[in-house]
């Protein structure tokens, strides 16, 4: 099975969804409207790119892909300028004949739209379905028995920042009898609604293939149905509100067993089981997310539904009555974030149709970050999520139309604190409107609507402080979307509103604010007077203020992102001001793709820059004049925000579709010069390692819940080596002993790499056959302290310290750390002696083993008897010390478990893994049981050795055969 996220890529599953793999992430463009296996060979799928429920925040694709190898692989084949594709249709037996529906560009006209078809695999399309440049293709089918019938909805809609419309004489109903060649519209007098139609969405019966359903938005809007293969239609169903948002639900689905029963997607599930004259509601209560984009039933068991929606993905297995939620497939869509200064520090932000979130950037716990780790904090569409200044639990979610929220995680209270309508005005808040604390007050909130309202006590009470900083213009301010033959009023989608307030770090009443009509305003004095800075800026007029950054660095600078798609420019624009927005300076630059969404400065490195863009993120280290594509770890999606956290130096990107990713510290990006990567070796300064213990946890829930990755456990090493090559590290304590080697292979250019923060192992216990141990197992964990790295790569070396820093739950004194390093060090002597003595037994019986041979061919006969009868009674004495001692579980016991020597040392040395606390007197007692087992044991092991085994070395060698050695007595000391 294959999921399309709307800006989340490609997942495949062959497991029937127990775990998920994304495969389309290498590709430059991850938002993904439709998906087409071939039948008759399923390693054969092809993809079309750019969402096809063309949503205000919908993302754009870049044409079509196919994959021949079950989605490792994609090929790239044209109609980069489609960028919506609705369906894709596959020829049933014809591996290179597809036909493409093809949207178009939602924010311009465009001759990219309509119908496509391809009959040699994609290298040439033609295009076989086009009326005019509003309208494009919003739905395909194709008759399952007959591959040159064809239906195809075709919709005229535009969108503008500030309006849409949908219908129009462009859309209508077209069937084609020749594979695409000619098509014929049905109209009114067919059956379809009279008037210009909007929106259609079609359902063919694979059981039936006469029958046809397509739901019209039409002045009047119907389900019609058609018993004669889309000759005539007949209308079923024409009650009010039948067809809910049309540009937002095209779902509609047919049973492939019975050819009464249709599905209709729109905020929840509804199912008809009499030709769709009467619809009731499924899912109801099913804690399932509404909103539903896509279905798919299963032709062998039509009773299993698979749901896309604005939550993800649901299973149903009773024809859509009950549902399961499937949790891990990461495809959140994040517009704001935020951090905190906890330890470790969470992360805050809003979540398109799913709320406000908070949630650790690292869990101290097995398992990894779940989805139980994040704590909902505000409804509806979350925007921006800040955490108050003073109090750790309290924080204000924004979201559409201006819903402000405080919560408070003592409480479990989300408050309502929206700002107050002033007398005689009616505030207009955007989708995502403007929200920020004031960095020097705390308790003081700015919150933008047209104006800007202050609040100093945390959201009870509000003041406006500034004029109306928009455009005003009354053109614009029609509901987003209002417009088209279905009106509908949207989610508080106003225009003319302001969507950036960036207070300045450094300077009090510097506040900057931007707006979605183009609009620029700085005021220096907390609100008394206001500039407008746009004038100067060299870009479009009027284009969306994304975002604005004010200056780590000096309070006369700051950076504006904008955003000008929504008008069909998919140009990035980002400039910067040292004047208080006098004069700009553009830093976009070719090297850019996508329009820009969001823009971060390093806390310590001006001129380190990072950037969002609708395909993805991007890094300048000079300020702005050029930019790298960062695809190592993320992909190519849209990143709407960013944040270095200014005490652990990671950067925390959110993207609007694959949830949130952490880059673990930034600080070898700070200042980095061609001449450093030019060196051989080059080990980077290495980040404070925080210790911390994680053995409470979860496990034994399955392989479909989700687990976030937490930071790497240890130290982080950053390598620079420009040929690459398998490097040796090596750990040296601070009286210069090493403490740790191992080996990492590099490959050329920067590394990252961890040192778990442990000693090297203590002897182990010899593996089980065909289970080798790894060539540099890691032993305890060190306690906190001053370390030395190396690395060795070739001629060359490289060093830095480390600090290892305690886990701040613990304690511990640096009596009670030493205290603890020292009864490591005791049980891992044990146990050095432990194995010792069982690798010194195991060699013994094969030398026993090799005698008895060399005694069977090569002893003189008279000889043998005895030598045989010897070599037997030893080797019966070593299985006796070897059951004694007992090194594994895998042994039989042979004795009671509390005579077992071994059994007493690793007593000692599990007890020491269990907590980081220093030895306590029960702790010590077990050592000493364990040393002194082990002791009495080695008095028996030596008298052995220098009995029994000195005798039979010398019977043998008697004989002339020297095959056993001799045995050097073991000690404690």
């Amino acid at each position: 099975l294959y999921i399309g996220g709307a800006a989340g890529g490609i997942w495949k599953t062959a497991n029937g969804g127990t775990t998920w793999t994304p495969v389309f992430d290498e590709q430059p463009a991850l938002s993904i409207g439709a998906i087409a296996v071939f039948q008759a060979n399923p390693a054969i799928v092809w993809a079309g790119t750019g969402e096809g429920d063309i949503h205000v925040s919908a993302s754009s694709g870049d044409g079509v892909y196919r994959s021949l190898d079950g989605g490792r692989t994609w090929s790239h084949l044209g109609l980069e300028g489609t960028e919506h594709i609705a369906r894709i249709v596959l020829h049933p037996t014809n591996p290179d004949v597809a036909w493409v529906a093809a949207l178009g560009p939602s924010y311009r006209e465009s001759s990219e739209r309509g119908v496509f078809k391809t009959e040699d695999g994609g290298r040439t399309w033609t295009k076989v379905l086009f009326v005019d440049g509003k309208t494009g293709a919003a739905d395909l089918a194709i008759d399952p028995r007959n591959p040159g019938k064809l239906y195809a909805a075709l919709w005229e809609h535009r969108r503008w920042p500030w309006f849409f419309r949908s219908g129009g004489p462009g859309s209508g109903l077209f069937v084609s009898l020749d594979g695409g060649r000619t098509w014929a519209r049905r109209t009114a007098d067919d059956g379809l609604p009279d008037g210009d139609l909007g929106r259609i969405k079609l359902a063919v019966s694979r059981s039936n293939p006469e029958v046809v359903y397509a739901m019209v938005e039409a002045k009047t809007s119907a389900l019609i149905r058609s018993d004669d293969g889309g000759a005539s239609f007949r209308t079923v169903n024409a009650s009010p509100n039948l067809y809910l948002r049309p540009f937002f639900f095209p779902g509609l689905a047919v049973d492939p067993q019975w050819p009464n029963r249709v599905y209709n997607l729109d905020m929840s599930l509804h199912v008809s089981d009499d030709n769709g004259r009467n619809f009731r509601d499924l899912l109801g209560g099913q804690n399932i997310h509404p909103d539903l984009h896509a279905i798919w039933i299963d032709p062998g068991d039509p009773r299993r539904l698979i749901l896309g929606s604005d939550g993800g993905v649901a299973v149903s297995r009773d024809r859509g009555r009950t549902a399961a939620f499937v949790p891990n497939l990461p495809l959140a869509q994040f517009y704001r974030i935020a951090v905190d200064q906890a330890v470790p520090f969470n992360v805050y932000g809003g979540l398109q149709d799913n709320g406000s979130f908070r949630g650790p950037s690292d869990v101290w716990a097995a398992g990894g970050i779940q989805d139980r780790d994040w704590a909902f904090v505000g409804a509806n569409d979350g925007s921006t999520t800040l955490p108050d200044a003073v109090d750790p639990d309290l924080g204000y979610a924004m979201s559409q139309g201006g819903g402000l929220q405080r919560w408070n995680q003592r409480t479990g209270e989300i408050k309502d604190i929206l700002p107050s309508e002033p007398a005689g005005l009616k505030l207009r808040f955007n989708f995502t409107p403007g929200f920020a604390l004031d960095p020097f007050t705390p308790g003081t909130l700015y919150a933008g609507s047209q104006v800007v309202q202050k609040s100093t006590d945390r959201g009870d009470s509000w003041t406006v402080i500034s004029p109306d900083l928009t455009t005003n213009n009354p053109e614009w301010q029609h509901q987003a979307e209002s417009g088209g033959l279905t009106p509908d009023v949207g989610d508080g989608e106003n225009f003319t509103t302001i969507v950036a307030i960036a207070p300045s770090t450094l300077k009090p009443g510097l506040l900057w604010v931007g707006t979605d009509d183009g609009r620029i305003q700085i005021t220096r004095d907390g609100g008394g007077d206001w500039t407008s800075v746009e004038a100067h800026l060299g870009a479009p007029a009027h284009a969306w203020v994304a975002q604005i950054r004010p200056s780590r660095f000096d309070p006369a600078a700051a950076f504006v992102v904008l955003d000008d798609h929504r008008r069909g420019d998919e140009t990035p624009y980002v400039f910067r001001t040292d004047d208080f927005g006098a004069s700009w300076k553009a830093l976009a630059t070719p090297d850019l793709r996508g329009h820009a969404l969001s823009l971060e400065q390093d806390p310590v490195d001006r001129d380190l820059l990072f950037l969002g863009t609708s395909r993805g993120l991007w890094v300048s280290l000079d300020g702005g004049r050029r930019w790298m594509s960062w695809r190592h770890g993320i992909p190519a999606v849209p990143v709407t925000d960013l944040a270095v956290h200014p005490r652990d130096h990671d950067l925390v990107i959110a993207t609007f579709g694959r949830g949130l990713y952490i880059l673990d510290d930034v600080r070898p990006l700070r200042g980095l010069k061609p001449a450093l990567l030019a060196e051989p070796l080059h080990l980077f300064p290495i980040p404070d390692a925080r210790q911390h213990w994680t053995r409470i946890g979860t496990s034994g829930h399955g392989a479909d819940v989700f687990h976030g990755e937490n930071r790497p456990y240890g130290a982080l090493l950053t390598v620079s080596a420009p040929a690459g090559g398998t490097a040796e590290i090596h750990v040296a304590d601070a009286a210069g002993q090493r403490l740790r080697t191992f080996r990492w292979p590099l490959d050329p250019g920067i590394n990252r790499l961890t040192w778990g923060l442990e000693r090297d192992a203590f002897k182990l216990s010899p593996p089980p056959p065909n289970r080798p141990r790894p060539p540099f197992p890691p032993g305890p964990e060190v306690p906190p302290g001053v370390y030395t790295v190396s690395v060795t790569l070739g001629d060359h070396e490289a060093r830095q310290t480390v600090r290892v820093l305690p886990d701040p739950r613990s304690r511990n004194t640096e009596a009670d750390w030493q205290a603890r390093w020292k009864a490591v060090l005791r049980a891992g002597h044990l146990q050095d002696v432990g194995i010792t003595a069982a690798v010194r037994l195991r060699q013994t019986r094969a030398d026993v083993e090799t005698a008895s041979a060399k005694i069977a061919s090569d002893a003189p006969p008279a000889a043998r008897p005895a030598l045989q009868k010897a070599a037997a009674d030893l080797q019966a004495k070593i299985n006796a010390l070897e059951r004694r001692l007992r090194i594994t579980p895998e042994m039989p016991l042979g004795l009671p478990r509390d005579e077992l020597v071994m059994e007493k040392v690793w007593a000692g040395v599990d007890a020491l893994q269990t907590s980081m606390d220093p030895p306590t007197p029960a702790l010590l007692s077990l050592l000493d049981r364990g040393e002194k087992a082990l002791a009495d044991y080695l008095v028996d092991l030596n008298r052995f050795y220098a009995g029994d085994v000195e005798a039979f070395r010398k019977r043998i060698a008697a004989a002339g055969l020297e095959l056993v050695p001799e045995a050097v007595p073991l000690r404690l000391e």
